[in-house]
């Protein structure tokens, strides 16, 4: 199944939001992040772009040394400049106000697409419930993942 150009370049935000974060890179995510950002988390609170930031960045959060994606549980959508993903995530690590949230959660971002490139302007997490499978996507789904620090992804190996 051919990879529309929209989804591809999804596909490489996400690797360099990745990496963005594993660095704790402010000044990356600050232009990633849409100004207007609403993250939806696990316990129904929302969290601007500079909660979102400041928590990436805090010194005590490591809850991204460990982040999957499921290959069978990532779907993307691009309608024009506007695009959703949602994704089966599991995360280990801790987070600096939350502790430990190591689990299976559901995810979906929102993007829009400005002359700067993708931004995502919106995100919800939340858990998914024990013994659930994760969401269906498309045959042939996409993936990445953190692994001991290193990020994969599909034609990203080796590139730090």
């Amino acid at each position: 199944m051919a990879v529309s150009p929209g989804e591809q370049q999804l596909r490489q935000f996400k690797v360099e939001f990745l990496r963005a974060c594993q660095r704790k890179d402010r000044a990356a995510l600050e232009g990633m992040i849409h100004d207007d950002f609403t993250l939806v988390d696990p316990s129904g609170n929302e969290v601007s772009k500079t909660e979102l930031i400041n928590d990436i960045v805090h010194n005590q959060s490591d809850f991204l040394r460990e982040f999957n994606r499921s290959d069978r549980a990532t779907a993307f959508h691009v309608d024009g400049n506007v695009a959703r993903e949602t994704a089966s995530v599991r995360m280990s690590g801790r987070h600096a106000r939350h502790g430990d949230i190591s689990g299976e959660y559901v995810n979906t971002a929102t993007y829009v697409r400005t002359p700067q490139g993708w931004r995502m302007i919106g995100n919800s997490l939340h858990r998914a419930p024990a013994g659930a499978a994760a969401p269906a996507a498309a045959a042939g789904g996409w993936s990445v993942s953190i692994v001991g620090g290193e990020i994969r992804a599909p034609g990203q190996e080796g590139r730090q």
